[in-house]
């Protein structure tokens, strides 16, 4: 993911030196507007991608901080359902994450979402690209069944 990530970022980049330059040549005020538009977004993009870059390494270091990391097959994840006495656990990107403490996730429960899941997906298409999980504790990672 880490090499998808700064190729998306290389290719972004190249784009926008294309983009100035075009910028550099044209007399058009609408095709300049256009061409400062497109670079705009451009820089948005790489933001974003960095952001998200930012995010996977720092889960990343936490995990190799951690002293006794756990491995947990999916069957086993869906036991940390923050009931009986068992904490809250959530997977993303096959990394588990310690959600019991975290008020949003209170009974265990977010937005439909139950804890004791892999909820790449659903985070991926409502906090993707944001920082969210650096605070929460990491538990391990999914192991692969």
């Amino acid at each position: 993911m880490n090499d998808s990530i700064i190729s998306m970022i290389t290719n972004s980049i190249n784009s926008m030196e294309k983009t100035i330059d075009d910028l550099i040549y044209v007399k058009d005020s609408n095709t300049k507007r256009k061409l400062i538009n497109r670079l705009k977004n451009q820089v948005s993009n790489i933001k974003l991608m960095a952001t998200e870059l930012q995010t996977l390494s720092s889960t990343i270091n936490l995990q190799m901080g951690m002293d006794n990391p756990q491995r947990l097959s999916r069957t086993e994840l869906e036991k940390y359902t923050g009931k009986d006495s068992m904490p809250a656990y959530i997977a993303v990107d096959n990394v588990i994450y310690d959600v019991s403490n975290v008020s949003a996730w209170g009974g265990a429960t977010h937005f439909g979402l139950s804890a004791g899941q892999d909820v790449t997906a659903q985070f991926n298409s409502c906090h993707g690209g944001q920082s969210i999980l650096q605070k929460l504790p990491i538990v391990g990672e999914v192991a692969n069944d």
